[in-house]
């Protein structure tokens, strides 16, 4: 593609590119902005990005194989499908997220400390052996989502819905929850829970 024939490049805005099934290999990005662009199963190998932001845009199903990811911002994307795992190179992802799709993504072993998800639909997401220590979902649907020995201390789950967190199986010192979604977090003792609906003192 004729804008990205170059190797590196700064302070450029990408509108409306259709980058579908394309590969780009040792891409370098910083300070770009990609509005309304297409990159639905496209494959970035050992690309850099840093201080992008990415708005109204495709990434579903984009392979990521060793791309770094620093101060960057992902607002109305769809992010489908992702193996975000397949970023080795520093295994941390400095990202946000607001009102996304990240459904069925994998997240799997990575360092995300600190991370924002707002307003995002994170369905069927891997987080197993992840370090999410003090991230905060706002507002997130965490439907079927896998927290398997992960790290959740100070994870911010107030306004978020859909979670399913076996206590015995994660980290969670310190993790907000709110009433009633965190009854949630007794699932996984087969108990029973029931409400006392008496009155007051009738006496």
């Amino acid at each position: 593609m004729s804008e990205f024939n170059n190797t590196y490049f700064e302070d450029q805005t990408f509108e409306h590119v259709d980058g579908a099934e394309q590969t780009f290999v040792k891409k370098s990005f910083t300070r770009c902005m990609f509005q309304s662009c297409q990159f639905f199963e496209t494959t970035f190998e050992n690309c850099r990005f840093e201080k992008c932001h990415f708005l109204d845009s495709d990434l579903s199903m984009a392979k990521v194989k060793d791309c770094t990811w620093l101060d960057v911002q992902f607002e109305k994307c769809k992010l489908m499908g992702i193996n975000w795992a397949q970023s080795k190179t520093l295994h941390i992802l400095d990202m946000d997220f607001k009102n996304c799709v990240l459904t069925y993504g994998s997240f799997m072993e990575l360092d995300l400390k600190h991370l924002t998800f707002e307003d995002c639909l994170i369905k069927e997401a891997n987080f197993g052996e992840a370090d999410l220590t003090d991230v905060v979902f706002a507002r997130c649907d965490l439907t079927e989502s896998d927290f398997l020995h992960t790290n959740l201390t100070g994870v911010d789950f107030r306004t978020s819905k859909n979670y399913a967190i076996n206590l015995n199986d994660n980290k969670v010192e310190g993790a907000k929850f709110t009433f009633p979604e965190a009854l949630s977090l007794l699932k996984s003792y087969n108990i029973t829970i029931e409400f006392d609906h008496k009155g007051g003192d009738d006496g």
